[in-house]
């Protein structure tokens, strides 16, 4: 079992060192549930949105993958997409500790739409892995670097205790607070889990059925369908006397709003297998500079 400080950025973006390679370079990558390769930007890449000094062929342990030197592959997110080469490195959760003998990575040499990302790359953890990507944690359980494939996550909005991600285990006695609830995951390759609904001062916000969530570190916002936006949006100028939604300099939708009306707005409310979770304010409509956005 390895447990990694997770660097949180703005409680947007969640990121890990990884080591990579003969030379034990040192790159920061989001840690991606939502995804499933591993990607780092080469130090030649185009139009990436931060700096990288990622050179694959200065590690003696790099190996493109045999018959596709010359081949280039590519993979979508929801706001943009990479190009690169594909190879296998030593992968490493420390300096030369915790390490996957040849896990397949991409080396990005282009990208599309990721400007506002804060790292070099992302590490996939995705349920299962597949023709888009091999998984970390395949890569690690197979070089025999943990016991278990399994990992746990705690992000901590509070400043004296520091977000982690352990790999091979859990630590539920040492972090873990109140009841655990535990939902069943579907089939498939992604970490989805059931859900009946969400809620939003009693109002269902999504009609029809609902069937599911994904569970998505890589993801910024809680996303859902516009008819549940539009109706939060309705709710917060009617209930709340907040300002006609405008959009932002981001894309998103924001209200003018009073401090003593952002104390007031409820939790949103997200049933899964009889489990009601509550997600206060703070955690889905952020307020600053006098704006509440959505």
């Amino acid at each position: 079992m390895h447990s990694k400080t997770i660097l949180n950025h703005s409680d947007l973006q969640v990121m890990i060192s990884i080591y990579v390679g003969s030379n034990q370079e040192r790159h920061k990558l989001i840690v991606d549930t939502g995804s499933m390769w591993t990607w780092i930007q080469n130090k030649a890449c185009y139009n990436c949105g931060s700096w990288s000094d990622f050179t694959p062929e200065s590690s003696t342990t790099w190996k493109y993958e045999k018959g596709h030197e010359n081949d280039f592959m590519y993979t979508g997110y929801g706001s943009g997409e990479i190009y690169g080469k594909v190879g296998t490195d030593r992968v490493c959760l420390g300096v030369n500790e915790t390490c996957a003998a040849d896990h397949q990575i991409a080396s990005v040499v282009a990208q599309r739409g990721l400007m506002n990302l804060n790292s070099e790359g992302i590490m996939g953890m995705a349920l299962e892995g597949g023709a888009d990507g091999t998984l970390i944690m395949d890569s690690l359980k197979k070089s025999g670097a943990i016991d278990h494939q399994v990992f746990a996550f705690l992000v901590s909005a509070e400043g004296h205790k520091k977000s982690k991600v352990t790999f091979g285990g859990t630590e539920l006695d040492k972090y873990a607070k109140g009841p655990m609830h535990w939902h069943k995951i579907p089939d498939g390759p992604m970490w989805y889990v059931e859900m009946q609904g969400v809620s939003f001062e009693g109002v269902p916000l999504i009609t029809g059925e609902v069937d599911d969530a994904l569970v998505d570190t890589g993801t910024s916002y809680v996303s859902m369908p516009d008819e549940g936006r539009n109706k939060i949006s309705n709710i917060l100028e009617s209930r709340y006397g907040m300002g006609q939604k405008t959009k932002g300099h981001t894309g998103n939708w924001q209200h003018e709003c009073s401090a003593e009306a952002y104390s007031m707005v409820q939790p949103l409310e997200f049933y899964m297998d009889g489990t009601t979770y509550r997600l206060p304010r703070e955690d889905w409509l952020p307020r600053r500079e006098g704006k509440c956005m959505l």
